[in-house]
This record gives C-alpha cells, structure tokens and sequence, in this order.
C-alpha cells in the first residue's frame, strides 16, 4: 500500500498546545473540512470517524492545507451492481465504531445507521472542540461519554467561551441535535451557515 506523506500535526495535537483556536481559524479549518467531506458525500461515502485526531495539517509546497485523513471505518451509502445486500459496510452487529465524544447518537445506537448528517455532527463537535477548548460532550469514562451524547444538551458554545458569537454557537448547536433531522440537511448547508 501507499500513501501520501503528509508533514504537519493533526488538529488533536495543535489544540493539545495551544488550548483552543481564534474563532475566525477554528471556523475556517472545519470549512475545509467540510469541502473535503462534501466530496466523500457525493461519492456516497460517510466518514463516521471525523475528530480533530483525523484532520490533519499538512505542509504542501509551503502553505497549510487541511487534509481529512483516516477513512478505515467509513461506510458506503451505496450498493454496488454485483451486491445483493443492504449497502457496503464493514461493520458488525454489536460493534461500536469510532470516537465516543465525536460519535452522533444514532451511530451510538448502530453504527450501521449513519448518514451524511452523522459527519455533519462530527464536524460541529471538532468545531465546538476548537474554538472552547474543551469537547460538548465529556465524562471521565467512556459510558459517561455515551449517556452524554446520548441524553445531554451541550451548553452553547458562546457561554462557554465569550469569544464565539452567539450565531456560531446556534450553528453548531443545530449541527449537534439529537435528532438528525434537526440538524442540517446535508454539508452544504452546514457550510452555508458556517
């Protein structure tokens, strides 16, 4: 197998250092997130495992670019023409797959029952992540992390930090509802409200 080299850090290891991100660069970091996710989408794959562990940073010919990396648990919303099954996906009954606090609830419930707007989640959580400093949703295990997504509503970004204006905080709200049709239709409008 090959694959790129990319030299930079990944998102994870960028807010570890420096706590969280000015808004403005928080907020345009998901936006090239969601460009490349928007591509996956349209291919009819869902990510399922967007956090800022798998954004990475990359230095190509001097300037930074961010790259969506990791697609090891995606899944393929579409059948191809010799399968006979529900659509395409590695996943396993029982199994839980992905990272808890960036997990959406029905991924939580069956990882098999995700869509675009499971990604849109993820992006709004990373997002949330980068411009607080701290993830919506947390717990000192990953059960308490589970029952948090689950059933907690996270407190609005901007009261978390009083340097998020309110109208990211709804915007990211909107991209964390419990209900997938609560949350934006599909990543272009989760960009347009961005």
């Amino acid at each position: 197998m090959v694959m790129e080299r990319l030299d930079g850090e990944d998102l994870a290891a960028l807010i570890e250092r420096l706590g969280r991100l000015p808004v403005d660069e928080g907020v345009g970091l998901v936006l090239q997130a969601c460009r490349a996710v928007r591509v996956a989408h349209q291919e009819g794959i869902v990510h399922r495992d967007i956090k800022p562990g798998n954004l990475f940073l990359a230095n190509v010919r001097g300037r930074s670019m961010l790259k969506v990396v990791d697609f090891g648990i995606s899944k393929a919303l579409t059948r191809s023409a010799n399968e006979d099954g529900p659509a395409s996906s590695i996943t396993q009954v029982g199994s839980m797959l992905g990272s808890p606090r960036y997990m959406a609830p029905e991924q939580m419930v069956d990882a098999r029952n995700v869509d675009a707007r499971s990604d849109i989640w993820a992006l709004a959580c990373t997002a949330y992540r980068m411009v607080t400093g701290v993830p919506p949703f947390d717990g000192s295990s990953i059960p308490e992390i589970c029952s948090a997504v689950l059933t907690a509503r996270p407190v609005s970004a901007d009261r978390v930090y009083p340097g998020v204006p309110p109208g990211l905080g709804q915007v990211l709200a909107r991209g964390m509802a419990k209900s997938r049709g609560d949350r934006f239709p599909d990543i272009d409008a989760f960009m347009a409200a961005l």
